[in-house]
This record gives structure tokens, sequence and C-alpha cells, in this order.
């Protein structure tokens, strides 16, 4: 009697689930899969509160959190806007692939990108990112206000879940920005490009 056999992708899926796995448990452990940047948690003693002016600051991809130096006061409306000013790849990702344009602030659908191996990949990191909703693009860039372990928000024009253009803050703290990605095994450190985020605050009605 003949027994049925793996075919050779599922044999290979098994083994990699077997070695993630196996990785996943070691980063733990050893404390390397902690998202929480301690920058991400500590207040910049030289922030400012954000008036009617302009404020401008930069966002560097390969971080897992910026501090803006910018302190969001509760109950107030804000603009912002983000602008592309170097270069963006995401771990040799350097084209939209919807738009075939280069990344922008906005990031990408991973659905859309032609190789499987990527988006099954991104697919299984999709909800450790700061924004794990399908909502969310794989590399937009992302806030929180006072701490990481708060909400993020998308901040680009368009975004569903953007408390930009504009909305109230809903709690006061410093301002701190990201990409949304994998937080894990140094998928940050894959990162390039940087990101200007403007703020102001604007008048109230």
């Amino acid at each position: 009697m003949n027994k049925c056999k793996d075919s050779a992708l599922v044999r290979l899926v098994n083994r990699s689930l077997f070695y993630f796995v196996v990785s996943l448990i070691s980063g733990f452990a050893s404390g390397c899969a902690s998202f929480i940047d301690e920058d991400c948690a500590t207040k910049d003693p030289k922030a400012v509160y954000v008036g009617t002016e302009e404020i401008s600051f930069e966002v560097i991809t390969n971080q897992k959190c910026n501090k803006s130096g910018v302190y969001i006061e509760k109950g107030e409306r804000y603009k912002f806007t983000a602008e592309r000013i170097s270069p963006l790849v995401d771990g040799g990702i350097a084209d939209n692939p919807v738009s075939h344009k280069p990344l922008d602030v906005d990031g990408f659908n991973h659905y859309k990108l032609e190789k499987f191996g990527h988006r099954a990949a991104l697919t299984f990191g999709q909800p450790f990112r700061p924004i794990g909703s399908c909502d969310a693009n794989y590399f937009e860039i992302v806030c929180t206000i006072g701490h990481a372990k708060e909400k993020f928000y998308s901040i680009y024009k368009g975004a569903k879940n953007s408390i930009a253009f504009p909305q109230t803050a809903n709690k006061g703290g410093e301002l701190f920005c990201l990409v949304n990605d994998f937080p894990y095994f140094g998928r940050y450190d894959n990162n390039r490009g940087s990101i200007e985020v403007t703020v102001k605050k604007l008048n109230k009605e």
C-alpha cells in the first residue's frame, strides 16, 4: 500500500516553522525580541510645546523609535505632514508594488508584492507591527504620544486611523515616530532612508 508523502513545499514550510519557533523562543529568552525601545519611553527634558509655528524633525527608518523633541498637549488639534528626504528601502524593497514608484511615506501594501516568499513573510509579521491591522501599510510613518506602549497612529494624509489633518489629541506627551515594520530579529536594521515630519498646532475654532 502506497503511503502519501508530503510535498517538498510542505516539508520546507514545516522545517521553516520549526526553526522560526526555536528562534522566537531564543529571542525572547535573550531579550533581543523586546519591541519597546528605551528611548521611546523616556521624555526628552528639552521637548518643546508646539505652537502655531511649524516644527520639523527627522525620522530615521532603521530606528525603532525617533524622539521628536515635540510635546503634544491633550485636547489640542494638530496638523502633521511627512515627506521623504532620502530614498526609502525596506529590506531590498525600494519600489511600491502597485505604483512601481519609489517608496514614500505611505509605505506599501505587502499583499501586492510579486515574490511569494516576501508576501508570506510579511503577512506573518503583520500583527506584530506597531499598527498590526490591515488599515496600515508596511513602512508607512506612524507615531505614538507619550510612550511606546500606547496606541500608534498613522500620520500621512488619507490614513484611516490618522490623528492628523486634523484631529484632537486625546492625551498629552512627547511625540515618538517610526516606520510600521516587523520589530523583531533585526528587521529595522535593514531599513534605509529618512523622513521629515512637520507638526503644528491649529488655532482653536
